[in-house]
């Protein structure tokens, strides 16, 4: 089966790089160990690749930014609770 990389894979489905690390990031998505995305992993979770109008790519780059930001805020999230308890506990410990 084809191999893709992440900006070949990003190009034929109209998202952005960053979204396409996201969905590997958060493990919806696998590469190889060859740093590959086998196309029918590719097709798992994106499903068949087709051709859009501009329109549409437009939306799905714009979804895919909202993808990559909402990840990117959950994980600052994760980090201000971890703060957070930290510094909860060094007040109930001092």
């Amino acid at each position: 089966m084809k191999k893709l990389s992440v900006s070949e894979l990003a190009k034929l489905y109209g998202y952005s790089r960053q979204a396409i690390y996201a969905h590997i990031n958060q493990g919806n998505l696998s590469k190889g160990s060859d740093g590959l995305i086998d196309f029918a992993e590719a097709i798992r979770v994106f499903g068949e690749p087709q051709k859009k109008d501009t329109n549409v790519n437009q939306s799905q780059s714009i979804n895919s930014q909202n993808l990559t930001e909402v990840a990117l805020l959950k994980r600052q999230v994760d980090i201000l609770e971890q703060q957070l308890n930290h510094a909860l506990f060094r007040d109930t410990h001092s």
